[in-house]
């Protein structure tokens, strides 16, 4: 992994995709 940060980030993003769906 190259950074936890942007890993949180890329989940926080695909969380919100499945919300909005």
């Amino acid at each position: 992994m190259l950074s936890d940060g942007l890993a949180d980030e890329q989940l926080a993003a695909d969380t919100r995709y499945k919300i909005l769906g």
